[in-house]
C-alpha cells in the first residue's frame, strides 16, 4: 500500500516538475535559460560553481483525500510494528515478562497498550507543577469510571485530605510532653500488636526495654531511639483512636517529634535508622500522605542497600542468629513497603528483584529472651511472594514501555502467575477462612484482601471496557443492540467482580466483628477499590448486579462514616464514590437483575447486609473459585488469547496519560 502511494506521489511530482523547471539563482537573476544540475553549465562557464544554488520551494500539489487517509493508516500500522520490534531493555526476570511472543501474533491480537491510557502523558495546565497520577491507582480508576459516564468531561478530584507540611513543621518546633507512663505502655502495646501482625519492623523485647528508659531516663536514649519510641506512640495513638479531625489527627504531635530524626541524613545507616524510616512511612500512609510514605520507604531501601542487608552476611561476621534473622526481616519489610507504595502510585521501585540475594524469613528455635519477637515465617513469606508478583504484574500491565505481547495476552500471563501463587498457599487457607461468615482475622484475611486487590488491578481495565461498550449504546440517540462482547472479556470482567464481592464481604465482616480500625489505611483502600468494581457491575445488568448496586451504596455509607470519624483516606475516597454515584444516577438504564432466578439466599448480617448460601453463588464466590471457573480456565488455557470481535476504538477513549494538579 505504501509503495503504491509513494509511486503515485512520485508520478504527480514528476509531471508538474517537467512543466515548470526550476532555474538556479544566478540564471534567474540574469534571466537566461538554466541547464539544471549542480552546478549548471552557465555557472561552470562563469567560474562561480559555489554560488550555483536553487531556491527551496514548497509546491502545492493536489492529492485526493483517500490518498492521505491511506498514508495515515499506513504510518500508524508501521508505527505499531516499530514499537513491537523494539527489544526489551529491562533486566527483570519476572515470570510473566519472560514469556516469548507467540509466533502467529498478528494485528487481530488487539492492542498492546493498557486500555486505560494512551501513548503520551497528559499534562493538566496549572499554575504549579503538575503531579502524575498513575493509572494503577484506585483513585485514577474511579476517575476513569466517571469519565466514561460523563463523556470524558469529568475532572480528577484532587487529594487534599492530609495534614499539611506547614502543620507538621509547626508541631515540630515546640517540645511535646510525653504521655503518662500508663498511657505510653498502652499505646506501645497497641502499636506493636497491630504493626507486628503484618510486618517485622522492630524487636518487641528491645523496644519495650527502650520504652522504660524513655519514661524514666529519657536523656539516656539517642535521637534515633527516641524517634523510634515517638513513632510507635504515634501509631499506637492512631490505631486506638475512634475519631479525629484533620487539624488534630491522632498521634500527629508524637509523629512530629519522631520526624526530628529526618533532620540529618545518616552517613552511616543502621538498623535503627531503617526502622524509624519504616515507622514514619507507615504513619504517613495512615494519614494519607502517600508521596511522603513512598519517599521514606524508598529511603529505607536505599539505607538497607548501603548497609548491605539485601545480601546474606557471612555467619563468621554475624554469629547472633536472632540479629541475623532480624536483619533479614527488616530488609524484606522495607522491600514490601517500597513495592506496596510504588504499586499504589504507579512509580518505579527502588531496587530490582534480581539484585536481592538475602534469605527469606525463616523459623528457628528462639532463646527465651527473644520469645515473641518473631512471628511465624510462613505468613511473611507468602506476603513477600505476593508482593513480588503484584509489582511484576503492575509493571507488566501498567508500564509504558513497548511490549511485544498484546495486553490481553499479558493479562492472561498475570492471572496464570496469580493462580500458581494461590495454589502454593491454598493449604494454609482452608475453606472456612475464605468464606464470608468465618473470615480469619489478622494476617490470613489481610493476605486474601491483598490477593483480591491484585486480581482486581489486573482485570479492571477489561471491566472498564465493558462499561464503555455499554455507555456507547446508552448514549446513542437511536436504539442500539447489545454490544457483542467476546467470551474472554466477559470471563475477565466476571472474575474482577467476584474478587470485589469477596473483598467487600470480608471487610463488612471485619466491621461487624470490630477488627476494622477507624483510621486504618489498607482496609479503607480495599473497601474503596471493591466499591468501584461493584459500581461497574451494577451498570452491566449481569447476574447479581442489583445487589452489587446495594453493596456499592452501603460501601459509600461506610466510607462516609469513616470520614466523619476523621479517616483522611476516607475523605478522598468518599468524594470519588459520591461522584460515581451521581453519574450512575444520570446514566443508569432501566435494568433488572438477570440473576434474580438464581438460588441465592440473601440474609442480613448486622448492618452489612451480606448475603450468601451454601452454594457457590455470585455473592459468596472467592477469588480462588473465580480462577477455577470454567470460563476462566478456558481463557487461561488459550495459547494465543485475543480480543476477537472487540471494537478497538472503545479502548482509545482516553487519548492521553494522566497528570493532575495536587493541593
Amino acid at each position: 500500500m505504501l509503495q503504491k502511494a509513494a509511486l503515485r506521489s512520485a508520478n504527480l511530482q514528476q509531471g508538474e516538475l517537467k512543466s515548470k523547471p526550476t532555474a538556479c539563482a544566478k540564471c534567474h537573476a540574469r534571466k537566461v535559460k538554466c541547464s539544471g544540475g549542480q552546478p549548471c553549465s552557465n555557472c561552470m562557464q562563469s567560474g562561480c560553481e559555489n554560488e550555483c544554488t536553487y531556491p527551496k520551494r514548497d509546491r502545492q500539489l493536489r492529492v485526493s483525500q483517500n490518498y492521505l487517509e491511506e498514508l495515515l493508516a499506513e504510518n500508524e500500522r508501521l508505527r505499531r510494528l516499530d514499537r513491537n520490534a523494539q527489544p526489551s531493555k529491562s533486566g527483570s526476570t519476572s515470570p510473566s515478562a519472560a514469556r516469548a511472543t507467540p509466533a502467529n501474533a498478528d494485528d487481530n491480537d488487539g492492542p498492546t497498550r493498557n486500555p486505560l491510557f494512551g501513548d503520551r502523558p497528559w499534562f493538566h495546565d496549572t499554575p504549579g507543577a503538575p503531579i502524575l497520577i498513575g493509572e494503577a491507582a484506585d483513585a485514577a480508576f474511579a476517575t476513569r469510571f466517571s469519565q466514561a459516564l460523563s463523556d470524558n468531561s469529568f475532572p480528577h478530584i484532587q487529594r487534599i485530605s492530609f495534614p499539611t507540611d506547614n502543620a507538621l513543621l509547626g508541631l515540630g518546633v515546640s517540645a511535646c510532653p510525653p504521655p503518662s507512663r500508663g498511657k505510653a505502655r498502652f499505646l506501645m502495646k497497641a502499636a506493636l500488636r497491630i504493626v507486628s501482625r503484618h510486618y517485622h519492623v522492630v524487636l518487641k523485647s528491645v523496644v519495650l526495654g527502650h520504652l522504660e528508659k524513655f519514661l524514666h531516663h529519657p536523656s539516656s536514649l539517642d535521637l534515633l531511639l527516641s524517634s523510634k519510641i515517638w513513632a510507635l506512640l504515634a501509631l499506637g495513638e492512631v490505631y486506638t483512636a475512634r475519631s479525629g479531625t484533620l487539624d488534630n489527627f491522632p498521634g500527629l504531635q508524637y509523629f512530629a517529634q519522631a520526624s526530628r530524626a529526618l533532620q540529618v541524613v545518616q552517613e552511616r545507616p543502621s538498623l535503627d535508622s531503617i526502622e524509624v524510616l519504616l515507622l514514619l512511612s507507615l504513619y504517613n500512609l495512615v494519614c494519607n500522605r502517600r508521596h511522603s510514605a513512598y519517599c521514606l520507604a524508598g529511603s529505607a531501601v536505599r539505607q538497607g542497600v548501603i548497609m548491605g542487608i539485601y545480601l546474606n552476611v557471612p555467619e563468621s561476621q554475624l554469629a547472633d542468629r536472632v540479629m541475623r534473622e532480624h536483619r533479614n526481616r527488616v530488609w524484606w519489610t522495607a522491600y514490601e513497603f517500597d513495592r506496596l507504595l510504588a504499586v499504589r502510585l504507579s512509580q518505579p521501585f527502588s531496587i530490582q528483584d534480581d539484585e536481592i540475594q538475602v534469605d527469606l524469613p525463616a523459623d528457628f528455635d528462639l532463646p527465651n529472651t527473644a520469645q515473641g519477637d518473631f512471628a511465624p515465617a510462613g505468613d511473611l513469606v507468602n506476603r513477600i511472594k505476593l508482593m513480588k508478583l503484584t509489582s511484576q504484574i503492575t509493571k507488566l500491565l501498567y508500564g509504558r514501555k513497548a511490549e511485544n505481547e498484546s495486553f490481553l495476552h499479558r493479562v492472561q500471563q498475570a492471572l496464570k502467575d496469580l493462580q500458581d501463587w494461590f495454589q502454593s498457599v491454598k493449604g494454609t487457607l482452608n475453606d472456612d477462612e475464605q468464606h464470608l461468615s468465618r473470615a480469619a482475622a489478622g494476617p490470613k484475611r489481610s493476605l486474601l484482601l491483598s490477593f483480591n486487590q491484585c486480581m482486581i488491578v489486573a482485570t479492571r481495565p477489561i471491566a472498564l471496557y465493558m462499561l464503555r461498550a455499554q455507555q456507547n449504546r446508552w448514549s446513542s440517540d437511536v436504539a442500539q443492540p447489545s454490544p457483542e462482547i467476546p467470551d474472554n472479556v466477559q470471563a475477565l470482567t466476571e472474575a474482577c467482580t467476584q474478587c470485589a464481592r469477596h473483598s467487600y464481604s470480608l471487610l463488612a465482616e471485619s466491621w461487624v466483628d470490630g477488627s476494622f480500625l477507624t483510621m486504618d489505611y489498607f482496609d479503607t483502600l480495599y473497601l474503596f477499590s471493591a466499591a468501584t468494581i461493584l459500581a461497574v457491575s451494577s451498570m452491566l445488568n449481569t447476574p447479581g448486579s442489583s445487589k452489587d448496586r446495594d453493596d456499592f451504596e452501603f460501601s459509600l455509607q461506610l466510607l462516609l462514616k469513616l470520614k466523619s470519624n476523621g479517616n483522611c483516606a476516607a475523605v478522598e475516597f468518599s468524594q470519588h464514590l459520591e461522584s460515581m454515584k451521581t453519574w450512575m444516577a444520570r446514566q443508569m438504564p432501566a435494568q433488572s437483575d438477570v440473576g434474580s432466578g438464581l438460588d441465592i439466599a440473601v440474609t442480613g448480617l448486622g448492618d452489612a447486609g451480606m448475603g450468601f448460601s451454601s452454594g457457590s453463588t455470585p455473592y459468596n464466590m472467592t477469588a480462588g473459585m473465580a480462577l477455577a471457573e470454567p470460563s476462566m480456565q478456558a481463557f487461561l488455557a488459550q495459547s494465543d488469547p485475543n480480543f476477537q470481535q472487540i471494537d478497538l476504538s472503545i479502548l482509545q477513549h482516553e487519548p492521553e496519560g494522566f497528570y493532575w494538579p495536587e493541593g
